[in-house]
């Protein structure tokens, strides 16, 4: 009985950290029409266990949340973004198939990692997520893309 109790305590206390992000996200997004977001969330980890990245034809917001020794540290970084960097990020995916997409794993729930993702533009809207490194072949190059903007996010 205590087992089953401490898996339940656990699974609600990592559903609620990736819901963070995206919660956080969806309020600073509200008043835009198009968008990309996009996270990782981690079962058990030390270091960067929560990272989202979401992007507009104007900004980029970044958030990350790292554990270490002691409570967890969690920072929010908002620069400008252009049009031609958003033209260049939405033609890497074919918006009709993202929109049929249908995909919702939980590897944190084993302690791996999980990649979300969530599109808005064209008059789609979809959210996927999907086992880290486990990329679908439609979202495979939006995906390294939008690692390395996060990338340069953790250089700084």
């Amino acid at each position: 009985m205590r087992t089953i109790l401490l898996f339940v305590t656990a699974a609600v206390i990592l559903g609620a950290c990736g819901s963070e992000d995206e919660e956080l996200l969806s309020v600073k997004l509200k008043s835009e029409s198009e968008y990309i977001k996009t996270g990782i969330s981690c079962g058990l980890c030390a270091g960067v266990c929560l990272d989202s990245l979401a992007v507009t034809p104007n900004k980029l917001i970044y958030k990350r949340t790292t554990w270490g020794a002691g409570d967890p540290k969690t920072e929010i970084i908002e620069q400008a973004f252009t049009q031609k960097g958003w033209e260049n990020l939405i033609g890497l995916v074919p918006l009709q198939e993202f929109g049929e997409l249908e995909l919702e794993s939980c590897a944190r729930c084993y302690d791996g990692c999980d990649y979300w993702l969530d599109i808005k533009s064209g008059g789609i809207e979809n959210s996927i997520s999907f086992a880290w490194n486990e990329f679908p072949e439609q979202v495979d190059s939006l995906t390294k893309a939008l690692n390395s903007i996060k990338g340069q996010f953790n250089d700084n």
